[in-house]
């Protein structure tokens, strides 16, 4: 591993973290890879957070192990990175989100991106479900690791992946924008939550938090969290599509994780 590696991560990591309707709550995460190793955003880390001597996990891809003694987590999404190109940026933003929080979403998305880069991933639970979904749909799909791929993960995000770390960014920045376009021009109606419903897994977790002592991280995070849900549903309403919850059981399935667990754990602890 060297340090131009790690400036990497780095760089694609805080380029996300600039733009709050792209990462809400602690989400998203990014990866680098080189020589059979990949260096991935630690759990309970937020994008801003990675520097060069903190924030992530250097691990071998060959077992998805750590390379080298370390008190930190990966990213519980690091075995779907292990499975695409070189520089991966995953993301939940705000347009990505009125697309695949929507009923109609998939079919929109079908009709809007045709070129073969670009894959609708049906719910799954995030971490290893979720890989398991990625790599059925993908093999099905003839997809090659190191071409450039864009994954639209209903109920969830954006993932990017590219052997080039600009045309990472480039694409990540591009798909965003022609979401965008979908929903405008966008009216100002107001638009209420709607209470015990979730739109993605963060919510699930976050809002689940309210009859808990809460520590300034998880405040924070339910406070982007809430404006996340009201602006992808006022999106999604101006278009006179319908929201598409998670059921109980995919809710339930995400409070039971053991990596949120985890991840809620250290974030219990933050000043």
């Amino acid at each position: 591993m060297s340090k131009d590696q790690v400036r990497d991560l780095i760089e694609i990591s805080h380029f996300a973290a600039r733009h709050p309707e792209w990462v809400q709550g602690g989400g998203g995460n990014c990866s680098v890879k080189f020589n059979g190793e990949m260096l991935i955003k630690a759990s309970g880390y937020v994008l801003e957070d990675v520097a060069e001597s903190d924030g992530y996990v250097h691990l071998n891809l060959a077992t998805n192990t750590p390379a080298a003694e370390t008190a930190l987590r990966p990213s519980m999404e690091s075995p779907l990175h292990t499975f695409l190109s070189t520089f991966v940026i995953h993301t939940h933003p705000i347009e990505v989100g009125g697309l695949v929080c929507a009923q109609e979403g998939h079919q929109i998305f079908e009709d809007t991106f045709s070129d073969p880069r670009y894959v609708w991933i049906d719910y799954a639970t995030p971490g290893q479900k979720l890989f398991e979904q990625v790599e059925r749909t993908l093999k099905a799909k003839g997809h090659q690791r190191e071409q450039d791929t864009v994954l639209f993960l209903q109920n969830h995000g954006l993932f990017v992946a590219a052997k080039n770390k600009e045309k990472c960014m480039q694409l990540h920045q591009e798909t965003i924008q022609r979401c965008g376009q979908l929903f405008s021009p966008l009216n100002n109606g107001k638009t209420e939550m709607i209470e015990n419903q979730f739109l993605t897994p963060d919510h699930v977790v976050y809002l689940s938090l309210k009859d808990k002592e809460l520590s300034p991280k998880q405040r924070q995070a339910i406070q982007e969290l809430k404006a996340f849900s009201i602006e992808v549903l006022r999106r999604i309403r101006a278009k006179g599509w319908q929201p598409h919850f998670l059921s109980d059981a995919e809710a339930g399935d995400v409070l039971g994780m053991p990596e949120e667990k985890y991840r809620q754990s250290l974030w219990d602890k933050s000043s």
